[in-house]
């Protein structure tokens, strides 16, 4: 078992996405994708489940629920597979720095 990849200490939200919907899950989240350098993301669950899915280390995948939020590192590979009644969004974080 693997665990979750944490955030910085200090990481600060900078913007989020809107909530998507298990139909309104853009293309884009449920192929491979990564975030660029210095930014965290974390993909937070408000309804149903989804399946999210670090492809770089054997993929590891960690079923996302209501309270148990997705910490997405910086470049690395990964994407989102969502049930239909799922509804999240990912909230984007920097790194404070000095």
């Amino acid at each position: 078992w693997c665990r979750m990849p944490e955030l910085p200490v200090g990481a600060a939200e900078y913007k989020r996405t809107k909530t998507f919907t298990g139909k309104t899950t853009p293309a884009g989240l449920r192929a491979s994708h990564s975030v660029k350098a210095g930014v965290w993301g974390q993909l937070v669950v408000e309804s149903g489940r989804v399946v999210y899915v670090i492809e770089d280390e054997e993929d590891l995948s960690f079923l996302l629920t209501p309270g148990r939020v997705g910490v997405i590192p910086p470049e690395r590979p990964h994407h989102v597979v969502p049930d239909d009644e799922a509804s999240f969004y990912v909230r984007f974080l920097r790194a404070h720095v000095g």
